[in-house]
């Protein structure tokens, strides 16, 4: 009869276009009542796409037969981080510490630049420890440079003015160059006036034991000394003017003597303090060697005989000579 058939498979009889042998088309129908829906067709996997950027995780995915990718997935899995929009292979490296192309990689391609430890905060680094980043301003803590030579203390760099202390400053390499330099003298006596040892520091101030000047003729003594008041005729010059009071260039002379006769030594008795050049000659005037003032010289190989004493003022040129006789 009209509106029965003698086949009784059809899995939707309100349907015409569902019945066994139709098409199976891909809409999550059973079109061909084989009992699957959509069976046949070829399958698609999508991937999750939080972030609508166009690349899937693999934290959820989804297979379909639709050619056509479904709202909020991607036909791929290459996204790695689907929480962030601008994170993507198809995303530019920018300088975050940041795999923003999903390279597997941070910042790479990118210009790096190295900066040095800074701890004392001066803006001078020291090579001791270094980092390479790609941004261009120094991290917190770090420098451009590296010419810190002492990174414990900031008043301690190249841009530090150098003052009197034996440190190097600035970082120069040298200590206290380019100061003023003050010469000081030994005053071992104490008496205000120096010798001929000096010292040279950067410092005003004056060292203990110097003074800047050195006019002491005896640093060993604090009575003698250019503001002493000189004693006459006691063969000291106490006013280191060069000479004692009252005594002429010969007088001091004629009170120098050898110990006569001599035998094996030659004793020179100078009570003076003034610089006496001491010669020896032979009779004849031959020149047989000089001794120091209060001074003695052991002559076992000079032969017996008259032999002349010359003594001479070194300040004047004045000498006086006398004979003496050497002994066996």
């Amino acid at each position: 009869p009209q509106g029965y058939s003698t086949l009784s498979n059809d899995c939707n009889d309100f349907d015409n276009t569902i019945f066994p042998g139709s098409p199976e088309l891909c809409d999550n129908i059973d079109n061909d009542c084989s009992g699957i829906a959509d069976d046949g067709l070829s399958k698609i996997t999508y991937y999750i796409d939080i972030d609508g950027d166009g690349f899937g995780s693999d934290q959820k995915d989804t297979i379909t037969c639709a050619v056509n990718t479904p709202i909020g997935y991607s036909n791929n899995s290459l996204d790695c981080d689907d929480n962030n929009s601008n994170i993507n292979p198809n995303s530019p490296e920018i300088c975050d510490n940041i795999d923003n192309n999903c390279s597997g990689q941070t910042d790479e391609g990118l210009q790096k630049f190295t900066y040095y430890i800074d701890m004392d905060s001066d803006g001078f680094g020291t090579s001791q420890r270094d980092t390479l980043i790609c941004s261009s301003i120094a991290p917190q803590g770090f420098s451009q440079v590296a010419t810190d030579c002492n990174d414990n203390d900031s008043n301690i760099n190249p841009n530090s003015p150098e003052i009197c202390d034996n440190i190097d400053n600035n970082c120069s390499g040298q200590v206290d160059e380019g100061l003023p330099v003050f010469t000081y003298y030994l005053d071992n006596d104490n008496d205000g006036f120096g010798s001929k040892v000096i010292m040279e520091s950067c410092n005003s101030n004056i060292p203990n034991k110097y003074t800047t000047n050195s006019l002491d003729c005896n640093d060993n003594n604090f009575d003698i000394n250019p503001d002493a008041t000189d004693i006459p005729l006691n063969g000291i010059d106490e006013d280191c003017s060069g000479a004692d009071f009252g005594l002429t260039d010969l007088e001091i002379l004629n009170g120098i003597n050898i110990v006569n006769p001599a035998n094996k030594f030659i004793f020179i008795n100078n009570p003076s303090e003034f610089p006496i050049r001491n010669d020896i000659f032979d009779i004849t005037g031959k020149f047989i060697m000089q001794v120091e003032s209060n001074k003695y010289v052991y002559i076992p190989e000079l032969p017996k005989g008259v032999y002349i004493y010359k003594r001479t003022m070194t300040s004047s040129g004045i000498f006086v000579s006398s004979k003496f006789i050497v002994v066996p």
